[in-house]
């Protein structure tokens, strides 16, 4: 028998849920980059905008300021923390850049403690593409990208 949780235990995963800033600091902290690489107004400002922004959208911005880690990677895990069900498709310049999204995309599922509920349980799970627990079976996988 599994123990109900607490009020503040609610509340918080309440907010994991809704509140994708929260997610991302949550994340950072929990991987410990908070002490090393801060998000600022900029990186902020790009995930706001991945997240809110209108349904076509385009992001440019300079090499390094972490449109894979904000955009591909904490985005993705967010619509699957909110939905299991929900389908990703990353499309990249390259296959091995496509690989890596992915892996990136898994690596954080398997490590980050409020998403490893979500890590596969057998069926699709590759270097392009894999299915989360928790999420009906579908012809197309949870997350699928392509170079």
């Amino acid at each position: 028998m599994t123990n109900p949780m607490s009020p503040e235990e609610t509340a918080y995963y309440q907010r994991l849920l809704s509140d994708f800033d929260f997610v991302l600091d949550q994340r950072w902290e929990d991987r410990g980059l908070d002490r090393v690489a801060p998000l600022g107004r900029v990186e902020r400002d790009i995930a706001n905008f991945g997240e809110n922004g209108p349904e076509q959208r385009q992001i440019l911005a300079y090499r390094g300021v972490g449109k894979t880690h904000l955009i591909t990677a904490a985005l993705t895990c967010y619509r699957l923390l909110q939905n299991p069900n929900h389908k990703v498709l990353i499309v990249s310049k390259s296959e091995e850049f496509a690989k890596n999204a992915v892996k990136l995309i898994r690596d954080w599922i398997d490590a980050v403690w409020f998403l490893e509920h979500l890590s596969p349980d057998g069926g699709r799970d590759n270097v392009l593409q894999f299915d989360v627990a928790g999420a009906d079976e579908a012809i197309q996988p949870s997350v699928r990208a392509i170079g």
